[in-house]
């Protein structure tokens, strides 16, 4: 019987929606991501900055004990940006893509039990992509994200900081000349990548059948998540682009599907 979660509230696009624990049980291999949306470069780049904030979260015994919930959410960050590596990159970063998974794993129990020597040790090995010890055989995706990463922290712990952020960077450059625009334009790519890659692991939480609202099926959920990764995508259209009105008028239609999604799936306790 799956544990239960109590709703939640939040003040922001698909942040706001409350939840309850997933058990219709979707496979990676289910759910396709675009293939071309992140380049090698690119998620590189998102990797580097993970581990990175992860360092600075464990760079002392002192600083896990106090930052050690947010190294959890940062290491089962890694575990989801792997996950889609591991569906859009050549096999031998999907090897290295596994280990870094599988070092993530161990990094989240060891973050909540404040173990800093294995911490350490683990984001030493991790540390350079391009050096990283990679997994001999590629193993099968787990049988869905939650089996890695638990609901409460995907959405409490990974989303909602996401979002709370996003509101704060496209949504406040509409504003800008061009040239500030284009110098905040990596900014905010790296933060549409992540929007890209949490709407996308999104489609993993389908709650069950018995916690559907009345009139609405997992077939709703799988839309307003399709929905929320095509306007997802188009914000990253624009980022390419360099187009500051397409990419106010691609968060309106995420605002818009986040919107429609929260209406759909708002349950109480």
């Amino acid at each position: 019987m799956a544990a239960r979660h109590s709703s939640w509230r939040c003040t922001v696009l698909m942040a706001g929606l409350s939840f309850f624990m997933a058990a219709a049980w979707v496979t990676a291999g289910e759910r396709a991501f675009p293939k071309d949306l992140i380049p090698e470069a690119d998620f590189v780049k998102l990797y580097v900055e993970t581990v990175k904030q992860m360092q600075e979260y464990a760079r002392s015994q002192s600083s896990l004990n106090q930052d050690y919930k947010k190294l959890e959410n940062e290491a089962y960050h890694l575990i989801v940006l792997c996950a889609v590596q591991r569906k859009i990159g050549d096999e031998a970063s999907i090897r290295k893509a596994i280990a870094a998974q599988n070092a993530g794993k161990v990094i989240a129990a060891a973050a909540v039990k404040k173990d800093h020597a294995t911490v350490k040790q683990l984001l030493t090995d991790i540390a350079d992509w391009n050096k990283i010890q990679a997994e001999e055989a590629i193993q099968p995706q787990v049988k869905s994200l939650i089996d890695d990463v638990p609901m409460d922290n995907f959405m409490k712990g990974l989303v909602q900081p996401l979002f709370d952020r996003f509101d704060k960077t496209p949504r406040a450059y509409r504003n800008l000349n061009a040239a500030n625009f284009n110098a905040k334009l990596p900014e905010i790519q790296l933060a549409c990548y992540k929007m890209a890659i949490y709407s996308w692991a999104t489609y993993f939480y389908v709650p069950e059948a018995d916690d559907i609202p009345k009139g609405k099926s997992d077939k709703d959920w799988e839309k307003w998540t399709a929905d929320m990764m095509k306007a997802s995508e188009d914000l990253l259209a624009a980022t390419k682009a360099k187009k500051q009105s397409d990419l106010r008028s691609a968060v309106r239609r995420l605002d818009s599907s986040c919107t429609k999604c929260h209406d759909d799936f708002r349950m109480k306790d």
